[in-house]
């Protein structure tokens, strides 16, 4: 066994934390990513930094926040002068490679992104942005346009497993893989084999999804899942290309998304709101051997903390600027008490104070989200959401402004108002005053 892993990191887009079948959430079958979870370790608790696709990205990529990059909407370009986690694994010696969709080099679609542009990813079969799951494109280090024939996740599976292939080759020299699927973000359309499995009728939705959007939920339900089984089958494929090359003691392989579904939940669809459907996400890690097989850990861990984390295992650390954490202790199965609270960003196009979330005007908001508790600010620091997942796990009743959590909200108040300070968060400090 190596003391320095090789990494894989697998990486959906808009993947919901509760979309595994181990965990007996939702109908969504997923033996592979089931076995991943039986032969490492789940996080239950992990969440992006921003609910939407290039903030998150860029917070994944960098370890830190959106408004300290200034990545804080889709398609702005993540400036050349952060400093990305493969960029140290790179200078660690790693050998590292990119698959799939970037979305951190502003507007063009697909769009050619140049090697000055990777932060570190040295291998290179990507695109900026776009869903375009069949027959789709990409691009190496040419401005010309390969064809990627099919379904674009098993094309870009076959990649990966061609990278594994040659890693396999040159075995004295660790690797970080990363590969970024597109599904299961609309548009929701499944291949053939698994575009009628689920069927919408049969789908069981939480109290949750109003009424009136009930048969929508179900129909994009049952469509969503389809797209993850796809996806739990290509996972099955790079899972059994580490054991045909001997790969697998020595990989430490990672499952994880950049933001979720709301899926009809509060009366919403999509992305970009403080509600655990859009901002939680999967953690599932197996480095055999080094992480405790079939074990569940409680610990917060956030997007921003990925990227200290892996470096941490490769031997280096992260940029003093870095805002995340390193985590590898509670990977590899420290019992001591973990991070419990996750600080989140974004732009809110149907904030309010009243009902399921549904509102009148857009906002940039801050939450807090703790084991027990969920409370979002505007940018002048007024609650708007708060809610006591103790009593009210889908945080249904809105309690900001009531007079019976006056106390609850202040102390989370002053908390996410700490938290800021200790982040530098100074569109929410000079708001709150």
């Amino acid at each position: 066994m190596t003391t320095v892993p090789n990494i894989l990191i697998i990486y959906p887009d808009q993947w919901r934390g509760d979309t595994l079948g181990f965990l007996g959430t939702t109908v969504a079958e997923t033996p592979n990513l089931d076995r991943l979870g039986r032969e490492g370790r789940c996080f239950p608790n992990a969440f992006v930094a921003n609910p939407v696709c290039t903030p998150s990205r860029g917070s994944f990529q960098t370890g830190r926040y959106p408004h300290t990059t200034g990545v804080t909407a889709n398609d702005v370009r993540l400036p050349v002068t952060e400093v990305g986690f493969a960029e140290v694994l790179a200078a660690a010696g790693y050998r590292t490679g990119y698959i799939g969709k970037w979305h951190l080099d502003g507007e063009p679609r697909p769009g050619f992104v140049p090697p000055e542009r990777r932060h570190g990813w040295q291998w290179w079969a990507g695109f900026n942005r776009g869903h375009r799951y069949y027959d789709g494109v990409y691009y190496r280090d040419r401005e010309e346009a390969i064809a990627a024939p099919g379904f674009e996740p098993d094309h870009q599976t076959d990649l990966a497993v061609e990278f594994l292939e040659a890693a396999a080759r040159e075995r004295e020299r660790p690797f970080c893989l990363m590969l970024s699927w597109g599904p299961p973000h609309t548009p929701l359309d499944p291949p053939e084999d698994w575009r009628t499995h689920y069927q919408a009728e049969r789908m069981p939705l939480p109290p949750s999804v109003p009424a009136a959007l009930a048969e929508q939920a179900k129909e994009e339900r049952a469509r969503y899942y389809g797209l993850v089984s796809a996806l739990d089958a290509d996972v099955g494929r790079l899972l059994a290309a580490l054991d045909r090359l001997g790969l697998t003691e020595d990989t430490l392989v990672l499952f994880t998304a950049d933001h979720g579904d709301s899926l009809g939940e509060h009366g919403l669809f999509r992305k970009t709101i403080p509600y655990d459907e859009a901002t939680r996400v999967p953690f599932l890690v197996r480095w055999p051997g080094h992480i405790p097989a079939g074990t569940m850990d409680e610990t917060f861990i956030r997007s921003v903390d990925v990227g200290p984390t892996l470096t941490a295992l490769g031997g280096r650390s992260m940029p003093p600027a870095t805002q995340g954490c390193d985590c590898s202790a509670a990977l590899l199965g420290d019992r001591s008490p973990g991070r419990d609270i996750a600080y989140l960003e974004g732009h809110y196009a149907a904030a309010g104070s009243g009902g399921q979330g549904a509102a009148s005007v857009p906002m940039d908001w801050r939450a807090l989200r703790t084991p027990e508790h969920l409370i979002v600010v505007d940018l002048g620091g007024m609650v708007r959401l708060l809610f006591d997942l103790r009593a009210d796990s889908l945080a249904t009743e809105n309690l900001a402004g009531q007079l019976a959590a006056q106390a609850m909200q202040a102390d989370l108040l002053a908390r996410l108002r700490a938290e800021a300070e200790l982040l530098g968060d100074a569109a929410l400090l000079r708001g709150g005053d």
